[in-house]
C-alpha cells in the first residue's frame, strides 16, 4: 500500500494514493459540504476489511444537521484510496451526505485535517464562519528536493505587498505565519531569512485563474487575492542555502571555463540519485559554486548522470585519495559552505555517430525497435527517443575508443502484440574505433521475468 502526504499545513492524515487537491480548508467552506469538529470513537482503520469510523460531533461549523451527535463516516477504507480517521484524535471533518440517506463519507483527497498542530486553521475557519476580517496564513516549508518539502522554517520574514502597502509577519517555531485583517487586495508574497533562499518555483505557483481585462483571456493568477471576510491558506518554501565550491582543471592542470558541474543527492535508501539536484557552470577562472543545497551528502561530478552521456568529457566524480575511483560523499550542514572540492578532468573524447541496424529473428530488417547504450559496468548511458526506420536503421551518438553494450528491443505494439510475457531483445558488445562505425543487432524472444 502506498502512502503520500498532502503538502498543506495539515498533519497526521494518511492517504493511500496521490492527491492533487488544489482546494484548502478555507476555500472549501461554503456550498453543501457538512463541516464539523469531531472526535473519533472507533478507528476507521486502513487496508481491506475495515469499516467506517464512529465520530462524536463536538462543534458545528457548517451545514450540520440538527440533532447530530454521533455519526458513522465511510472513509473508503478497504479501497486503494482512503482517508484514515484515528481513534481518540480530533478532526475538522469535511464530509458529504449521501443523497437519499443519512450516511456520510469522505474521500482520500478530503480537506479533513487533524486539529492537533493545526489549531490556528480551525480558529481561522471559525473566524470565516462568523464573517470576521480576512486572514492569510500558512507554513514556510523547508525544501529538500525538487518536489520534496519537509518541516517548517522558524524566524522567516513573510512580506505581503500591494502597491505602497506592506505588512510583515514572522514565522513561529513551527514555520507558521499569519496575517489578520489585511485590506482586500491582490498581494505579492515574499520570504526572507539569512542562510536561506526562496523556493521561487513553489512560491510563485498560480493561486488560481483570473480573467485578464486587457486580453479577455483566462490566465493563471500570479498574485494572491485577499477579499473581504476571506480565509486564505498559502504554504511557502525556502531552500537552505548550503554551498559547495571548487575548481575544474584539465589534464595539464589548466583551469577550464564553461564546464557543467553537478551535485547529486541521495534517496532514502542511501542510493545516489540518477539526476543532479543542482548544476552550475565553471567561470573563466575555472571556479564553480553550487548553491541552494539542503543539509545532506552529495556526489560532485561532471557528466555523471545516469542515462545520458552528452559531454565530451568522460563521466568524472570528485574523489579523495591518490588514484581513488570511489565517489566521495561531500557533507553539507544546514546553510553551510564547503570549499575546495576540486575536479580534475581526463582528456576530451571524440564524438562519433554509430549506425545501428536491427534485424528480426528471421533476419529481415526490423522497424520500430528502440536502442539503449550501456557501459561495461551495466550502467545505461543513452536511450533512443525514436524507433528504427522502415529499413531497420537508426543513428546513435557514441565516443571514439569507448566500449558499449548496444541493446535493441521491442515490447510489442498494436501491429506486433507480445506473446504472453515475451518480448524481442538483442545486444552486441562494441568497441568504437575510427572510421564509420556500424553494428547489426539481431532480435530474439526474451521473457520479461528474466
Amino acid at each position: 500500500m502506498r502512502h503520500s502526504w498532502m503538502m498543506l499545513l495539515l498533519a497526521g492524515s494518511a492517504y493511500a494514493c496521490g492527491c492533487f487537491n488544489s482546494a484548502t480548508p478555507c476555500s472549501h467552506m461554503g456550498g453543501s459540504t457538512v463541516v464539523f469538529v469531531g472526535r473519533v470513537l472507533v478507528d476507521s482503520g486502513e487496508g481491506w476489511g475495515n469499516g467506517p469510523a464512529r465520530v462524536v460531533m463536538e462543534e458545528a461549523l457548517q451545514n450540520v444537521p440538527a440533532g447530530l451527535q454521533e455519526v458513522d463516516i465511510d472513509t473508503q477504507a478497504g479501497s486503494s484510496c482512503y482517508y484514515r480517521l484515528e481513534r481518540d484524535e480530533r478532526y475538522v471533518i469535511f464530509t458529504d451526505r449521501r443523497e437519499g440517506s443519512g450516511s456520510f463519507s469522505i474521500a482520500a483527497c478530503s480537506n479533513t485535517f487533524n486539529v492537533r498542530g493545526s489549531e490556528h486553521i480551525l480558529d481561522a475557519l471559525r473566524n470565516q464562519v462568523k464573517g470576521g476580517p480576512p486572514r492569510l496564513l500558512g507554513t514556510v516549508l523547508r525544501s529538500t528536493g525538487e518536489y520534496l518539502r519537509n518541516g517548517g522554517v522558524a524566524g522567516v520574514s513573510v512580506i505581503a505587498e500591494a502597491g505602497d502597502f506592506r505588512q510583515e509577519a514572522i514565522t513561529d517555531g513551527f514555520g507558521r505565519y499569519e496575517f489578520q485583517g489585511l485590506p482586500p487586495n491582490s498581494y505579492k508574497i515574499e520570504v526572507l531569512k539569512d542562510g536561506y533562499v526562496a523556493d521561487s518555483d513553489f512560491n510563485h505557483r498560480p493561486s488560481g485563474l483570473i480573467l485578464n481585462p486587457s486580453t479577455h483571456a483566462i490566465e493563471p493568477e500570479k498574485d494572491l487575492r485577499v477579499s473581504k471576510n476571506s480565509c486564505k491558506i498559502r504554504d511557502l518554501a525556502m531552500w537552505p542555502d548550503g554551498k559547495i565550491s571548487g575548481t575544474v582543471r584539465g589534464v595539464d592542470r589548466h583551469l577550464l571555463n564553461g564546464i557543467t558541474v553537478q551535485a547529486f543527492a541521495f534517496n532514502l535508501r542511501g542510493e545516489r540519485e540518477s539526476s543532479p539536484l543542482r548544476s552550475t557552470t565553471s567561470g573563466v577562472d575555472g571556479t564553480y559554486t553550487l548553491d541552494r543545497l539542503p543539509e545532506g551528502n552529495y556526489v560532485i561530478g561532471v557528466n555523471a548522470q545516469t542515462y545520458r552521456d552528452d559531454n565530451p568529457y568522460p563521466p568524472t566524480v570528485y574523489t579523495t585519495g591518490e588514484g581513488s575511483t570511489t565517489p566521495a560523499r561531500v557533507r553539507v550542514a544546514e546553510s553551510q559552505t564547503v570549499n575546495g572540492i576540486d575536479l580534475a578532468l581526463p582528456p576530451e573524447r571524440v564524438a562519433m555517430q554509430l549506425r545501428v541496424n536491427v534485424v528480426g529473428p528471421d533476419g529481415a530488417p526490423y522497424s520500430d525497435a528502440l536502442i539503449t547504450l550501456d557501459n561495461l559496468a551495466g550502467v545505461q548511458r543513452w536511450y533512443s527517443r525514436e524507433k528504427t526506420n522502415a529499413d531497420g536503421w537508426t543513428e546513435v551518438p557514441v565516443y571514439l575508443d569507448e566500449h558499449y553494450v548496444v541493446r535493441a528491443f521491442d515490447f510489442g505494439s498494436l501491429s506486433r502484440p507480445p506473446k504472453g510475457l515475451e518480448h524481442l531483445e538483442g545486444s552486441v558488445h562494441l568497441h568504437v574505433t575510427a572510421g564509420k562505425p556500424s553494428v547489426t543487432v539481431t532480435l530474439g524472444p526474451k521473457n520479461l521475468l528474466r
